[in-house]
């Protein structure tokens, strides 16, 4: 109800004090982004989450705190208005608005340092040494989840060939991480004597790759796909560790309370549905088999009935579905 109650009348114009809370996005002549914001004269109220259209050549930073005049715009109507009111909420947005060209407009307090500040850094650093503009944003994309500088067109081949979810961090590159550190990790524990004598190898590489798994989903910028193979590693490791011998689906079930405990609003997004969607259905397909197949056949039918599962969920959220995506992805999959 919070985010529900925007205290904003229909195209109302305010002098306001605004913390930046998510990464600008460069929208046309300007920048986009959501930020915390507080009016300063009455009458006030609690901060809420707006969406800012900023226009000017300054860039804004997330975590910067700024005085601006905003005209916050009037609700919109029409056949889409329904879909834009729920993506909002699933942002947590209680309203939107753009800058005015002022005086007033100023910055008040730099950024501190932040998790989002060491993603912006890394992606500046792709940047600065990628010299192909499009290879550099698909890098920052698949490195920390960085997608502001993803050209429309570059989304436009993700979708129509059905690999956005490759671009996008998701549960295989925190997957794949964590199998990585906790490699690392069993070579070091070899490498130290004195750690052997204190831990077990599996329990040390366990909580190494916890610990770092969710840092990367930190650093990724924390989406749902994150989130939820984070959690799933945890509960697997942790039943490991302690000797038990948990069901697939226990773990599914118990990320997707953790998920669901982090932000009720997450069953709003996209990433939810189609994350869970695929993972419980590569669990219907391991579920039950006494035998298991080859590597290519089991990839094959994961590969299937993944794509069969997602088909009714994709054309549900997006209203179309990409035919050519379950043969891109037969080679997209094993090359990433």
């Amino acid at each position: 109800t919070h985010v529900l109650d925007a205290a904003y009348d229909c195209g109302e114009r305010r002098l306001v004090e605004a913390r930046i809370d998510s990464i600008p996005v460069q929208r046309g002549a300007g920048w986009q982004y959501d930020a915390w914001v507080e009016p300063l004269s009455a009458p006030r109220h609690a901060p809420l989450r707006v969406r800012v259209s900023h226009a000017g050549t300054e860039v804004p930073v997330r975590g910067e705190r700024w005085q601006l005049l905003l005209q916050f715009d009037s609700p919109s109507g029409g056949a889409t208005a329904d879909a834009r009111r729920r993506a909002l909420l699933r942002d947590h947005v209680s309203a939107t608005a753009r800058t005015r060209v002022s005086p007033l407009n100023r910055r008040l307090a730099p950024a501190a340092a932040s998790l989002d500040g060491l993603r912006l850094s890394v992606a500046a650093h792709i940047q600065q040494r990628v010299h192909d503009p499009s290879a550099a944003a698909l890098l920052a994309a698949l490195a920390v989840g960085v997608t502001g500088d993803v050209s429309a067109l570059q989304w436009g081949v993700f979708s129509a060939t059905g690999i956005t979810h490759l671009v996008a961090i998701s549960g295989m590159h925190v997957t794949f991480f964590a199998l990585l550190c906790m490699a690392m990790a069993r070579a070091a524990w070899r490498s130290w004597g004195w750690l052997a004598t204190r831990c077990r190898r599996e329990t040390f590489a366990a909580v190494v790759g916890i610990v770092l798994a969710f840092g990367y989903a930190l650093l990724s910028g924390f989406s749902v796909p994150a989130q939820r193979t984070a959690l799933m590693l945890t509960v697997f490791l942790v039943a490991r560790g302690g000797g038990r011998n948990v069901a697939p689906a226990w773990s599914v079930a118990a990320s997707l309370a953790g998920v669901l405990l982090l932000d009720p609003l997450a069953v709003l997004s996209a990433g939810f549905w189609l994350s869970f969607c695929a993972v419980a259905s590569i669990i219907v397909l391991a579920g039950g088999r006494l035998q298991p197949p080859g590597a290519l056949r089991a990839a094959a039918l994961v590969q299937w009935v993944v794509t069969v599962a997602l088909l009714p969920v994709t054309a549900a959220l997006f209203g179309s579905f990409s035919a050519v995506g379950p043969l891109v992805n037969a080679a997209a999959i094993p090359l990433f």
